[in-house]
């Protein structure tokens, strides 16, 4: 039975990329038992470009793991990378009964970008539920404890002896104050 060419024979007739023309090329030498000069004078390539295309297919199938033409397509999201202990951070910050968008603040200020999402699924991940309904005094005491205190610096004695320093452009401060009467 003969099929008459259409767009999907075309397909397989007329290969439009290089690795669909490669795959065609290396399943004539292998599959169809070809030589390298019939694939050479079938495909358009240089027998040389044909051993060339057996030696390096030979070689990446020494990797069972990577397949030369078809890739598996990764579908849904890309897996979120919490290198720098990010996750220990948000388990952290959680026990000390910070909400979720909080927690969100509290890593924006670190330079750690996570979306609610992200936060939310550690958190679940990691065995925690969601925090029950807090009044304003709660909130505001788990936010107040997050931010750190700052320790006032200590005065120390102001030295009232007279000090000497030598400066060739000291007179010009003398003046200062008259040229500010003048503008």
């Amino acid at each position: 039975m003969k099929t008459t060419p259409n767009k999907f024979t075309s397909y397989f007739a007329e290969p439009s990329s290089s690795t669909h023309r490669q795959y065609l090329a290396l399943r004539m030498f292998f599959m169809e038992g070809n030589t390298a000069e019939q694939v050479a004078l079938n495909t358009g390539y240089s027998v040389g470009t044909i051993y060339a295309m057996i030696r390096d297919f030979k070689k990446s199938l020494e990797n069972p793991d990577v397949d030369p033409f078809f890739k598996e397509i990764q579908t849904g999201r890309k897996p979120i990378d919490y290198s720098g202990g990010t996750k220990e951070i948000v388990i952290n910050l959680r026990k000390k009964y910070l909400s979720v968008p909080d927690i969100q603040v509290a890593l924006n200020a670190q330079n750690i970008h996570l979306s609610i999402y992200s936060i939310e699924k550690i958190l679940t991940d990691a065995g925690f539920a969601r925090l029950p309904r807090r009044d304003g005094q709660l909130r505001n005491e788990a936010r107040t404890a997050m931010i750190p205190k700052l320790e006032a610096p200590v005065a120390s004695r102001v030295c009232l002896e007279p000090d000497q320093f030598s400066s060739h452009l000291a007179g010009l401060l003398c003046v200062l104050p008259y040229i500010s009467l003048t503008i």
